[in-house]
């Protein structure tokens, strides 16, 4: 609320609600159980172990083949084309986010559907796509199984989308295989993603095959497809489909509690740990004695193995397998591998292996949900989100604890002055209710790209207390203004998470749960915070300034001593050194760099027991009201320089105070004339023609001239 420490008790009842959310159907699988998804290497070894090709096509004929169908349903010409182009809708909106497609026959052309290119004429009322793509219809009477095996790369915007392979013997009834295998909206796909779709139950031993790939309801981005393979499939092939690692509580008589994924859990709150792995048969024959093993390592090697029986997997089909629980009372990094083997001989051993999934066990109380911070989310990105809407992480506990804040990571492109609250929310028969909250803070330069820490507010004493056996939602509230420019937080959307017991949002007064986790981590009392970083995350670099340092800089809450480091640094850093009092130096040689490129420096907090990762963006540039820098004089001093050299709208002109500066075309003609100029001066040349020019400096007592090219 924002609202400081509003004593009213708030019951939300949820729309959405969270007595359903934490209630739904246990680990059950929502992705196709046909379809699977290889690196391209194991694609093709796929090629290589399974039988016959029955039918090809790389699309290297430059043109859709004649043999097939296009057809669309928004009547405006939104289909399938052939294309060469490197980049999927090279005119696309978003096109400079999108790398090249990476088939293994991509130089000679490649199918796709370009929804983004398609709805730059759109903005504002984008088109979403209806749109199929069919092979030849296709005689397959005298096959017993068919793979069918494609490389594809896509992106897709927003909320569901239909990427799907669809299978017919008489062109009217579909039955459709989801080739998106979960990646979430806004993400992209692997690159290429190898997918490999077992369609026999529709194709094998059928005169009368339809095949058609469908792009629905999805407004931008691409998908492309290429070198697509119908082939014999595998008699004997086990795979994992999905596993699952969560931690978990007993309750006795009233079941399991399933908890969800920790990347860190604090020894305080430990619970034993529950492996599960769906396996999909995805061979023509049945699969008997299935044998899931789950061996557990630390530091030292295997320290336990779990394992589930199975007397058949049937064609065709899932099982879910589970094997047993693992518990520990000690510290340490933990890692679980899943490995499933049958009595038949396996075709195709990769995919019968996952992991290794990793969690830490910790003295220190803090309780971690995510994982890899892969993107930034903001309630701004939900339909009807606003001020007041809020995004949490939910975390069970096993003792009673008291809190004392949580940490929340600001994505670096939030917008500066925008407020967020700490809050924690218990639930209580299927309803949140507000417990404690922090003040208001106004999001500064110096919170993008890195966690913040929110106190929470105690008045009554037992406003921080949490008990064992209940969840609490550690969440944070947006207020920005409700424009265009949005408060972002970190979210993970790759680790192994079960999201519906997790994550939540709330629009309005309606709850839901999202594939996101909420980078939102909840401090207990006592636990020593990360480091936090104080110094802004944007930065100038002034090109052609040759060699210069700057500083960066840390504060440990904790009053602990820190160390710094560098993980991620660009080329022309030179050196950094860190000095022993929370500051660190960068050196750089700025001699030749591009203006306005950009570029990412990853710095390292670590307190000894806690580290904190942040993310600096340099900007290149060579104007007068950036550079140079404060402080900084040329290393040019006494030398006229004019650069860049080619240049397309500007050039500067170095050491050239009280001087006259004239630019000269090639027929010895004054173009331009810059009286009286400034020890560093911009000359705008974008009025004049591409092609040779002479820049002559003039002053009492010298003469300079530099011939340049003026490029468009």
């Amino acid at each position: 609320m924002r609202k400081i420490l509003s004593l009213m008790i708030l019951v939300l009842m949820i729309g959405y609600t969270y007595a359903q959310k934490a209630n739904k159907p246990f680990l059950s699988a929502d992705v196709e159980n046909a379809v699977q998804h290889f690196t391209k290497a194991e694609a093709q070894n796929e090629l290589r172990t399974y039988g016959d090709v029955y039918w090809s096509e790389d699309f290297g004929g430059g043109v859709i083949p004649a043999s097939w169908s296009l057809f669309e349903n928004t009547g405006l010409g939104y289909n399938f084309i052939w294309s060469d182009s490197p980049v999927p809708g090279p005119n696309g909106l978003y096109v400079t986010n999108t790398d090249p497609f990476a088939s293994t026959t991509v130089n000679n052309g490649y199918l796709c559907l370009p929804s983004d290119e398609y709805n730059v004429p759109n903005v504002g009322s984008f088109i979403d796509m209806d749109a199929y793509a069919a092979l030849p219809m296709l005689n397959l009477d005298t096959t017993t199984s068919v793979l069918m095996v494609f490389e594809q790369y896509f992106r897709y915007c927003c909320g569901t989308a239909t990427i799907t392979v669809e299978v017919s013997n008489d062109g009217t009834n579909w039955t459709p295989f989801d080739v998106s295998k979960g990646v979430a909206g806004n993400n992209a796909s692997e690159n290429p993603d190898v997918v490999a779709v077992n369609i026999s139950s529709v194709a094998a031993g059928e005169s009368t095959v339809y095949i058609r790939f469908h792009y629905k309801d999805v407004s931008h981005y691409y998908w492309a497809i290429d070198d697509i393979v119908l082939m014999e499939g595998a008699a004997n092939d086990l795979r994992i489909d999905e596993t699952y690692v969560t931690s978990i509580t007993d309750f006795g008589a009233q079941g399991i509690g399933f908890n969800g994924y920790y990347a860190k859990l604090p020894l305080s709150q430990i619970t034993p740990m529950f492996f599960q792995a769906d396996v999909f048969n995805n061979g023509y024959d049945d699969q008997t004695n299935v044998i899931l093993t789950t061996p557990v390592s630390d530091l030292t090697g295997v320290i336990f193995t779990g394992d589930d029986t199975l007397a058949v997997i049937a064609t065709d089909s899932t099982e879910s397998m589970v094997s047993d629980w693992f518990s520990t009372t000690s510290i340490g990094t933990y890692e679980v591998e899943f490995d499933v083997q049958q009595a038949e001989a396996e075709q195709e051993p990769d995919n019968n292996v996952f992991g290794p999934v990793d969690w830490e066990i910790t003295t220190n109380d803090i309780m971690v949900r995510d994982k890899i911070y892969s993107r930034r989310l903001s309630v701004g990105n939900f339909t009807g989100g606003s001020d007041g809407d809020l995004l949490g992480a939910d975390y069970t506990f096993s003792a009673n604890a008291e809190v004392q804040s949580l940490s929340v990571f600001i994505d670096y492109t939030s917008l500066v002055g925008s407020i967020i609250i700490g809050q924690l929310y218990s639930y209580d028969a299927g309803s949140a209710v507000l417990k404690i909250e922090s003040e208001e803070h106004v999001v500064s330069a110096a919170d993008l790209g890195r966690w913040i820490q929110l106190d929470f507010v105690t008045i009554d004493p037992t406003d921080d207390d949490v008990v064992a056996d209940a969840t609490y939602m550690a969440a944070v509230e947006f207020y920005w203004g409700g424009g265009t420019d949005y408060l972002y937080i970190g979210v993970d959307s790759d680790g192994p998470h079960l999201y519906n017991i997790t994550s939540s949002l709330r629009i309005g007064q309606d709850w839901y749960w999202v594939n996101y986790i909420p980078m939102i981590r909840l401090n207990l009392d006592g636990a020593t915070v990360p480091p936090v970083w104080t110094s802004p995350t944007d930065m100038i670099i002034c090109a052609n300034y040759g060699s210069y340092s700057f500083d960066i800089a840390a504060m440990d809450p904790n009053g602990l001593a820190l160390t710094l480091d560098t993980i991620l640094s660009p080329s022309f850093v030179t050196a950094f050194d860190d000095n022993g009092n929370g500051t660190a130096t960068y050196t750089v040689n700025a001699t030749g760099l591009t203006v306005d490129d950009t570029y990412r420096f990853r710095y390292e907090a670590d307190n000894g027991v806690e580290t904190s990762e942040t993310n600096y963006r340099a900007t290149i540039k060579d104007d007068l009201t950036n550079c140079p820098l404060d402080g900084q004089e040329s290393i040019l001093k006494d030398v006229i320089n004019v650069y860049p050299n080619p240049a397309s709208s500007v050039i500067n002109v170095d050491n050239a105070e009280g001087a006259t500066i004239q630019i000269l075309n090639m027929i010895g003609e004054v173009v331009k004339t810059i009286d009286s100029a400034n020890a560093l001066q911009r000359v705008d040349v974008s009025e004049l023609q591409a092609g040779t020019y002479v820049v002559s400096v003039r002053s009492a007592d010298k003469v300079f001239n530099q011939k340049i090219s003026l490029v468009r």
